[in-house]
């Protein structure tokens, strides 16, 4: 089992301290590795504090160093063997992107054209039920927030009242 503060490539989880430590260790030759472990837990701490990093010891290392190789001091990782990361690609003036790391999914197009109109035709109702179904939710949803709304509006009255008045003007029978 490996200590808190170490990493192995292929590890699911990873601590500040240990991506700090591998950090260094894996910097290009000639730099000061304890300068650039304080660095790295510095930069790390920073990108928690911001949110840009959950706020823990540890974390998953897959989105840990999927954000580490955005860093520009830290590109040299990319060239690790076996280090896991998503790349995003952005190609320009054709207003595409494509991920890397993560599944898609696509419909076979028939051959035929008549297949063809079918299968957008039936694409098309899908489309707009899921689109009365959104509509129905979002409704729902703001029902129930105007709801809270005004019962939030009824207590705060009643705070102010200092609690629920009762109805004290009718006599008891």
């Amino acid at each position: 089992m490996p200590l808190l503060d170490e990493y192995h490539v292929g590890d699911p989880f990873i601590t500040v301290a240990a991506a700090s430590k591998f950090i260094a260790a894996h910097a290009p030759p000639g730099t000061d590795r304890a300068k650039a472990y304080n660095s790295n837990y510095s930069k790390i701490g920073y990108a928690q504090a911001k949110g840009y990093l959950p706020n823990s010891r540890g974390m998953d290392s897959h989105k840990f160093f999927a954000w580490a190789v955005t860093q520009e001091c830290w590109q040299y990782l990319k060239n690790i063997k076996g280090l896991s990361f998503s790349a995003n690609v952005t190609v320009t003036g054709l207003q595409a992107i494509a991920e890397v790391g993560d599944g898609t999914s696509a419909v076979p197009l028939p051959d035929d054209p008549l297949e063809l109109k079918e299968l957008a035709l039936s694409l098309t109702q899908r489309k707009e039920q899921a689109d009365r179904q959104r509509a129905k939710d979002l409704e729902e949803l703001n029902r129930y927030r105007e709801a809270a709304k005004n019962r939030s509006a009824v207590c705060a009255e009643n705070g102010r009242m200092g609690g629920a008045q009762k109805n004290r003007g009718s006599p008891k029978l």
